[in-house]
């Protein structure tokens, strides 16, 4: 057994979605859809555009509710909690779309995140910058980050690829159980893709991890776990390796240029 695979059985259970369904009239975008983000781990959801990935995601932060099913944080059910609930147990998400605070600077971006997201007191009136240990929090994720140098910088001065960086900061700054990351690398270069998978590589270990992703060299670079949705039905699951070899996930979705192995592809 690999080291890989290893890791994924010893971590605990962060994230456990058991039998969620969901449909809007006859559409059925989640058809008993089971999946476990286990701790310290990167467990990949793929497919092709429509299968119901970015819908499930939103069941699983609570901006969907599923017609059935159980979703649980660290083995509590938060199937029905609210968004804001769910977040304060310990759920992250960036987005598609990356989401800042324009007109603000890099730190003050940062800042609020640490202070919205912090159980302790702070001043309202005064200068929130001085205020310890949240400017301390929020040096130190920049620093964490590669994105000291531009604390002072409006986040419009940013290149994509740093504004990309930030949301995932953002993303940190609660400290999470579990990060949801839907398509972190999306409108990235290649360069900056590889620098996003780095930074992501970094954080494996320390949270759990559940990526939605179309760059495959990205993917099968961090995942452990991978599962692929097709018409909101998952179709294999399982370590990358197995699910690259699987017929069915070639045909539907992988295509037989993904596989680097020509007697693992799928009969003509």
């Amino acid at each position: 057994m690999s080291r890989r695979q290893d890791r994924v059985q010893d971590g605990q259970p962060v994230l456990q979605v058991r039998g969620v369904r969901k449909a809007f009239g006859g559409l059925q975008v989640a058809q008993d859809i089971d999946l476990e983000v286990r701790q310290g781990t990167v467990h990949a959801l793929i497919g092709p555009n429509g299968a119901g990935k970015t819908t499930l995601l939103a069941q699983i932060c609570g901006e969907i509710i599923p017609d059935g099913g159980r979703i649980l944080l660290n083995g509590q059910d938060i199937t029905t909690l609210a968004v804001h609930a769910r977040a304060r147990l310990g759920l992250a998400r960036s987005f598609q779309i990356t989401s800042l605070l324009n007109g603000l600077s890099v730190f003050d971006n940062v800042l609020l995140a640490v202070l919205g997201r912090s159980a302790s007191p702070w001043r309202m009136w005064g200068n929130v910058r001085r205020q310890e240990p949240f400017a301390s929090q929020a040096r130190a994720l920049l620093e964490e980050a590669g994105l000291a140098r531009r604390a002072d910088d409006d986040v419009l001065a940013l290149s994509h690829g740093e504004q990309r960086q930030l949301e995932l900061v953002l993303a940190l700054a609660a400290s999470p159980a579990l990060l949801l990351l839907d398509e972190p690398m999306a409108g990235l270069s290649a360069a900056e893709s590889a620098e996003m998978t780095q930074r992501l590589m970094q954080l494996k270990g320390h949270h759990a991890m559940l990526l939605v992703e179309h760059d495959m060299d990205a993917v099968f670079a961090l995942a452990d776990t991978v599962s692929v949705l097709v018409n909101g039905r998952i179709i294999a699951s399982g370590p990358p390796e197995v699910v690259r070899a699987n017929a069915e996930v070639q045909a539907a979705y992988l295509g037989e240029g993904m596989e680097e192995q020509p007697q693992s592809r799928p009969p003509a």
